[in-house]
């Protein structure tokens, strides 16, 4: 199995165009979760703030999709058809860094999106679409604008975080990818271990973990006595900063009910 797999990943890499890679990831993301779960796959809502509703001109407007995966989804948010914000990258590090292991990849992971000053322009319909690799299921929303208030331009958003792991449950002495993926180009993104939920200690230079490229935090090795606990993901820019936080459980190697 593990040679067949690496087999994926040399052709993914070799894909001369931007589709082909695509699809020979995705293929390679179907693979390891045919290998790796124990435990089908599943995708549904937990909570949503997705209603019809009508707002004020210059009052903050904020969508919000909720869902428990196996395994951790991706969004794509659309506005009136055309797609707006959202990523498509999967937790496939942690995937392959879990190769011959069973794994759990369950939890709840969330994404929204903010509108902080409403204006006529942002009447429509909003879609959130949420997709595992192997399930997809999608919410909408339509908003109305009432009002002639006119916002000011901004030079600089803040930073605001679409996408977050917000419960993980896995196996113990598996990696895990605890999400935080912001809309904005160029913020600083920071991680922080909550100590008794208050104290928060920076993982910047533990080698025990990483900050991915996008955004995310590797956790190297998921262990009950000294990774279970609240984290929290910090973006950051010169207009101000935007919060998630993620609470990690790390089970035995036997799954139970609790888990699933």
């Amino acid at each position: 199995m593990f040679a067949t797999l690496l087999g994926l990943v040399v052709v993914a890499l070799a894909k001369p165009n931007y589709e082909d890679l695509k699809a020979s990831v995705r293929h390679l993301n179907n693979e390891l979760d045919k290998a790796q779960l124990s435990r089908a796959f599943e995708l549904r809502f937990s909570s949503t703030e997705m209603n019809d509703r009508t707002v004020s001109a210059g009052t903050t407007i904020e969508l919000k999709c909720e869902v428990y995966s196996v395994p951790p989804p991706v969004f794509t948010w659309t506005f009136n058809g055309k797609r707006i914000a959202g990523t498509q990258e999967a937790n496939l590090l942690e995937k392959l860094s879990n190769v011959g292991q069973p794994t759990l990849q369950n939890g709840v992971v969330t994404s929204r999106i903010r509108i902080p000053c409403a204006e006529k322009k942002h009447r429509g319909k909003y879609r959130c679409i949420a997709n595992n690799g192997h399930q997809t299921i999608e919410a909408t929303a339509k908003i109305s604008v009432v009002g002639n208030e006119q916002c000011e331009p901004v030079a600089l958003a803040p930073p605001q975080i679409i996408q977050f792991t917000d419960s993980r449950f896995e196996l113990q002495d598996n990696a895990v990818q605890l999400m935080c993926r912001v809309a904005q180009p160029g913020a600083t993104i920071a991680w922080y271990f909550m100590k008794d939920d208050e104290i928060r200690v920076s993982l910047l230079d533990n080698p025990d973990f990483e900050v991915l490229p996008n955004g995310d935090l590797m956790v190297k090795r998921c262990d009950f006595y000294t990774r279970v606990g609240t984290y929290m993901c910090i973006a950051s820019n010169e207009a101000g900063e935007d919060r998630a936080e993620a609470w990690l459980y790390c089970n035995s190697r036997e799954p139970t009910d609790e888990t699933l």
